[in-house]
């Protein structure tokens, strides 16, 4: 059961600046192994999800199942293992437990290093079967390492209860706060420039050495060898075995109480609208690349920019704000806040703009979670606040597995479709943005109609005995129902209905349209592509450029029909099982630093010399004609127009009336050919996906 601390009138304060910071020498050392391991942690996080949306899976159909999976898979492994973690670190030594699992996820991590390419993979670099290959490897990673993580978050507290006096516990909490967050602040950007500066290999090795760092740390720490403690954990053990028959009671005892206690049934009916949400916030990748415009790299800021507003919220705005309107206020303004503020997010198509929102919804975030707390506490007895909390946690925990599931799926079945209504552009990304945000605002009417019923209780003191103890806070929260013709429970549903269908709706028309860039069967000739010599001074490497990156797609329409570009296009390889390259010279296995991968028409620059590529090149690598008047094997005549337009990341249009040989390949742009196809759709393409 978790004991609540709560500081002493008489606390014992440092007696030093150093002392006061690092508490004593024992917390020192679990301070910098903490440290050192979650700032990795983050690090190696952001630049996976960047691996597998810009490389692994690189816009392929299954690309969001790919990106789905790196958090379906902690959340549902962490579910599970939870169950056995907490028993045994009360069995084992929390000391050992810790180090043991700092050494396995460097060993582990040292495994994944050298599924990167450090050494030579089975498959030539870039072919979907490597990227298959290293796919199904980072899940194997992802997967143990979250079967490790309850086990060390477990010790870890016990570890701090051993080598913190009670008093300083106040503080060594938040000092763990404070390194939760500035680890989601530094984290990200660290993590985006180490990846697209130095590649994956390096952002693995900084993950393996904050795990030595931490090992070598929570090594140097001694536990206090204290036989009361000994004995009270003996004795504690033994009544727990004594109380084995009555745990089933207990259990069954917290379940009739949280879903017999409206407030509290109302809190989770709230708080799973919100988490409904969860799995989309995976793909906010594909927001900054599709809807905002920008680079991949600006993806890492947004979170960092998300804490520094939560930091700013907590410090002035929660402290001025809250206790001038109340706790139940506080709670569902703070909640609709965040709703509308991330409508607006879902509709901007500007960089900035998008920052300043996600700041100012950090600051509401920050309100909203400072207003739980004390209506949580006030609806939850003492005796009951371990069963209430965990039932309230798996619920919250079932609710985004289910979204982390269907979100995928979602995002599988809108790639590519965009509507227009009026002059509102609605994109498959934004679209669920915005149905997130109708059921976040839905969250927060459904909190007003209830928390309105308890506001006279929850806006008010609990009354205290003499010892200073809360007096039966089940008891005094009854709810005072406002009189009106219609009950709280009718409008409940009602708000529930509307916002659920709403938020339905607005899915739907996307749903239905008709795939923007929809490429038929039909493909243009292979022509006489490059078997690995130089081709206008591009070289045919074994590995992939990292100088300069950069994703252009090709629309090419014939006949009214758009028509497919061959994938494989600047791959040379020797055939061979789980391959199919474009080229294939002897045993030469290379890239040129254009290329397409997939069937997708998405010209991909992985150069290792930084300089502006033209359309002509890519022709010249494919071994395909490019003029005025000829494309592939489509010559141009008077009753056969021939037509070049190039749309910029911002989805400004150009007609090409010069050589097309001469169309720049920039990032996120879009070149349109048209021959005979007086009815094509010139429309930027958007779905980047990360790239």
């Amino acid at each position: 059961m978790n004991t609540v601390i709560s500081p002493s009138q008489d606390e014992k304060k440092p007696r030093t600046p150093l002392e006061r910071l690092l508490i004593n020498r024992n917390y020192a050392y679990n301070w910098i192994g903490l440290t050192f391991s979650q700032i990795g942690n983050v690090i190696f996080g952001i630049s996976l999800l960047l691996w597998v949306a810009t490389t692994l899976a690189r816009n392929a159909p299954w690309a969001a199942f790919a990106l789905g999976g790196l958090a379906l898979l902690p959340t549902l492994v962490a579910l599970v293992t939870n169950i056995f973690a907490g028993v045994y670190v009360d069995r084992w030594d929390a000391r050992r437990t810790q180090l043991f699992m700092d050494a396995a996820r460097a060993i582990l991590f040292t495994l994944l290093l050298l599924a990167t390419g450090i050494v030579p993979l089975p498959f030539p670099a870039g072919s979907e079967s490597a990227n298959l290959l290293q796919l199904i490897c980072v899940y194997i990673a992802v997967v143990l390492n979250n079967a490790c993580n309850p086990f060390v978050n477990n010790a870890l507290a016990v570890i701090l209860y051993d080598i913190v006096d009670e008093p300083d516990l106040p503080r060594a909490f938040g000092r763990g706060q404070v390194l939760n967050i500035t680890a989601t602040i530094v984290g990200p950007p660290i993590g985006a420039f180490v990846f697209f500066t130095v590649g994956i290999q390096w952002a693995i090795v900084l993950n393996i050495l904050s795990f030595i760092i931490s090992f070598f740390a929570f090594y140097m720490v001694r536990i206090p060898h204290k036989e009361k403690q000994i004995q009270e954990k003996e004795e504690s053990i033994s009544e727990q075995k004594s109380a084995k028959s009555d745990f089933l009671q207990e259990f069954l005892e917290g379940i009739r109480f949280t879903f017999g206690n409206r407030l509290l049934i109302a809190i989770i009916v709230a708080m799973m609208f919100v988490t409904a949400g969860a799995g989309i916030e995976v793909f906010e990748l594909y927001f900054v690349t599709n809807n905002l415009h920008a680079a991949p790299q600006a993806y890492a800021y947004i979170n960092v920019i998300i804490g520094i507003g939560a930091i700013v919220g907590a410090t002035f705005a929660v402290p001025w704000l809250r206790p001038r309107i109340g706790p139940v206020r506080a709670y569902w303004v703070s909640v609709l806040t965040n709703g509308l503020l991330f409508f607006v997010f879902a509709r901007l198509t500007n960089l900035i703009a998008a920052f300043a929102t996600v700041f100012l919804l950090g600051v509401s975030q920050s309100m909203s979670s400072v207003a739980f707390g004390p209506i949580f506490f006030k609806a939850t007895p003492r005796a009951m606040m371990g069963r209430v909390n965990s039932m309230l946690t798996q619920m919250l925990t079932i609710v985004t597995l289910l979204s982390l599931t269907l979100v995928p799926l979602l995002i599988t079945a809108l790639r590519d479709k965009t509507i227009q209504i009026g002059g509102l552009f609605l994109g498959p990304i934004d679209t669920l943005f915005t149905s997130v945000a109708i059921l976040i605002i839905t969250s927060s009417l459904y909190l007003r109609v209830t928390l309105n019923d308890y506001a006279d209780v929850l806006n008010k003191p609990l009354p205290r005995d003499e010892s200073g103890q809360p007096q039966g806070p089940a008891a005094a929260l009854q709810p005072q129902p406002k009189r009106g013709r219609v009950s709280t429970f009718q409008k409940q549903v009602s708000i529930c209905v509307v916002g659920g269908l709403v938020a339905v709706l607005v899915v739907l028309p996307v749903a239905l349209a008709t795939p923007t860039h929809a490429v038929s069967n039909f493909q243009l000739s292979r022509g006489n592509p490059a078997t690995g010599q130089p081709v206008d001074g591009m070289l045919c490497q074994a590995t992939l450029g990292s100088e300069q990156r950069a994703s252009v797609h090709l629309t090419v329409y014939v006949n009214d029909q758009q028509v497919g570009v061959p994938s494989g296009i600047g791959s040379v390889a020797p055939p061979q099982p789980g391959v199919t390259p474009f080229a294939s010279n002897g045993q030469t296995s290379c890239l040129y630093p254009l290329h397409v991968f997939e069937a997708d028409n998405i010209i991909h620059i992985d150069a290792s010399t930084n300089r502006t590529y033209r359309l002509g090149e890519f022709f010249d690598v494919w071994g395909q004609p490019l003029s005025r008047t000829q494309v592939a094997d489509y010559q141009s005549d008077a009753t056969h127009p021939l037509a070049f337009y190039a749309f910029d990341a911002d989805g400004n249009m150009r007609n090409y009336s010069g050589d097309p040989r001469s169309i720049p390949l920039i990032e996120h742009g879009t070149i349109v050919i048209v021959y005979n196809s007086p009815h094509a759709r010139l429309v930027p393409y958007n779905s980047w996906n990360g790239l």
